[in-house]
């Protein structure tokens, strides 16, 4: 399962064999932040006010036939309407839960995290969110060292910004 370090997680599916190396590839701005990049879309809403509406299960990112997945995760907002209350909420590529990432053993799964959130970074005070609008990647399962480039819970993606990693 891959977590993200953010204020309300959203769950994200991840399949990853037992043996796996880490490694940050780069770090860029793209496409993603222009006129018609997946960061300038309109928030989606998700109106789950009335009761038995049918579950939703999330896609399947599988690899390729060479072994690889290619992953693009896009972390935004969307409006929630429950039953009870409505809030906004965080998403994955406009789902939640995002989408369940298979992995090939042997095989390589490369993903690009965007983050499109936006400004402000939080807040000064004691005992409050330092910085909620930053996000990670973070794997539970696979064999992949905790040092950089690996499985590095410190790397600190602010909004709007992206970054590619390569495990393998």
């Amino acid at each position: 399962m891959i977590c993200p370090h953010s204020v309300t997680a959203t769950t994200l599916a991840v399949v990853l064999p037992s043996a796996f190396a880490a490694s940050v590839i780069k770090v860029q701005p793209d496409d993603a932040f222009g006129p018609n990049g997946v960061c300038n879309k309109p928030y989606p809403t998700f109106d789950l006010s009335k009761s038995r509406q049918p579950l939703v299960e999330p896609p399947r990112i599988r690899p390729d036939e060479n072994g690889t997945t290619k992953v693009q995760l896009s972390l935004n907002l969307a409006h929630y309407m429950g039953p009870s209350y409505t809030t906004i909420m965080r998403t994955y590529n406009e789902m939640a839960p995002g989408p369940t990432i298979h992995v090939q053993p042997g095989g390589t799964m490369e993903l690009e995290l965007i983050n499109c959130l936006h400004e402000p970074l939080g807040f000064k005070e004691h005992n409050s969110f330092s910085a909620p609008n930053t996000t990670n990647i973070h794997t539970h399962g696979p064999h992949i060292s905790g040092m950089p480039p690996g499985d590095d819970i410190f790397v600190n993606l602010g909004p709007n910004s992206s970054m590619h990693f390569e495990y393998k």
